[in-house]
């Protein structure tokens, strides 16, 4: 039997491993589309329990919101720990915030007032997308303001409120 062969079929190892490999990319791809069907037919949301899942995340938004407003003034103003003085101005770079437009003791109450607001229409589901987007930033701006009264849940709300404008979270009970 000549070297150029393959032994199986008694054709040139050429053409062989041509065939071949169409062969297999097209069983690939096949197999490919296969197990996506069967992952999406399996990895299903429901999205009842992504319904219960937004209102309590709007609530946690608001009652964390008016939790912070009894302590706005000593936690969130000038008058309070940490006042926007120069040396506070150079975390505006690594840590934005609309809690550094102003210190005073109005702007930061105006503005926990309106996360509350934004956590309530998120649990009520209108314009989910947008109103979970408007918690992230007004979540992340009330927790850069002051880290030293953070916790490691305020982090973990924070990364929630990250992914939740990605989820279909208004297609239930809103």
């Amino acid at each position: 039997r000549p070297a150029d062969t393959s032994p199986a079929h008694g054709k040139p190892a050429d053409v062989m491993a041509s065939a071949d490999d169409t062969r297999d990319a097209n069983g690939l791809a096949r197999r490919w589309r296969a197990f996506l069907l069967h992952a999406r037919s399996t990895a299903v949301l429901d999205l009842r329990s992504l319904a219960v899942y937004r209102i309590a995340l709007g609530l946690i938004v608001a009652v964390d919101a008016l939790w912070r407003l009894v302590d706005a003034e000593a936690f969130y103003t000038d008058t309070g720990i940490r006042p926007l003085t120069g040396s506070m101005w150079r975390y505006v770079e690594t840590a934005p915030s609309l809690y550094l437009v102003s210190g005073s003791v109005a702007w930061a109450s105006t503005l926990l007032v309106v996360t509350a607001v934004i956590g309530v229409v998120l649990a009520a589901g209108w314009r989910t997308r947008l109103f979970a987007a408007l918690a992230w930033v007004f979540v992340v701006s009330v927790q850069n303001r002051n880290g030293s009264v953070e916790s490691g849940a305020d982090s973990v709300l924070a990364m929630i409120l990250l992914i939740a404008p990605f989820l279909p979270l208004g297609a239930r009970f809103s």
